[in-house]
């Protein structure tokens, strides 16, 4: 994979999502590590646009004889990107607030990497900040430390959350025996 990026050659290659199989070809930009996961970020010549592909979904992995064809606005928007969720490099401000419970977890293990102890309270509790491009970036850890992690804003993310508690409530009741 490697040795495409270096000589700037485009890639073909097959790739598995949702069990359909799909041909790609692109312009390889840079790798991506993310939760010990590895991600190429590349230019995508399906719709001309700079994605993440999983590189364990990759398979036939060939390289094209063609040179990339990145534009200097194409490499600014792949190094822009702040996880592979997202290809902006526009961020949303996330307020937490983490119970004295497990505050010092938090301040051990990141909930995200942007995240930051904004203000500790007088119980031990904490607000800690972080920024994201998608919500995917942070939704699963939330709901790794419920009831003990509440967000104060952005609202939606909130609502997010609590709208996903209630499918679970609502799918979990089929469930009983």
């Amino acid at each position: 994979m490697l040795k495409p990026y270096k000589t700037k050659n485009s890639v073909a290659f097959l790739t598995i999502k949702d069990k359909e199989i799909s041909k790609r070809r692109i312009d390889p930009v840079k790798i991506y590590t993310e939760s010990g996961r590895w991600y190429v970020i590349a230019r995508d010549y399906k719709d001309n646009k700079i994605k993440s592909f999983n590189l364990r979904k990759i398979q036939k992995f060939k390289q094209e004889i063609e040179n990339t064809t990145l534009t200097l606005e194409m490499r600014e928007i792949a190094d822009g990107m702040k996880s592979i969720w997202s290809s902006t490099g526009e961020g949303m401000l996330v307020k937490l607030y983490v119970q004295p419970e497990i505050s010092q977890y938090i301040k051990d293990i990141k909930l995200h990497k942007s995240q930051f102890i904004y203000d500790t309270h007088h119980d031990g509790g904490l607000e800690v900040h972080c920024t994201i491009t998608h919500k995917l970036e942070l939704l699963p850890q939330l709901k790794y430390w419920l009831p003990r992690i509440y967000v104060l804003e952005p609202k939606w993310l909130q609502d997010e959350l609590m709208s996903d508690l209630e499918i679970y409530k609502d799918e979990s009741v089929r469930f009983d025996i």
